[in-house]
């Protein structure tokens, strides 16, 4: 399994998942922590406007 690896602050898409992102938070020695979150049932994330937006809106395949 490979794990996300944060490289900046920010929400960022889950690479296999449409329905996951992860947010990345500061951590020890100037690194990123990464946050694995579920979007709410129906929805999708978005990763042009950062949010979780409505399933028939985002392109996932």
């Amino acid at each position: 399994k490979i794990q996300f690896q944060c490289k900046a602050l920010g929400l960022f898409a889950a690479p296999n998942s449409c329905e996951h992102f992860y947010i990345c938070v500061p951590a020890d020695n100037y690194e990123f922590r990464p946050i694995l979150m579920n979007c709410p049932a129906g929805t999708r994330f978005d990763s042009d406007l950062k949010i979780c937006n409505h399933a028939y809106l985002i392109d996932c395949d």
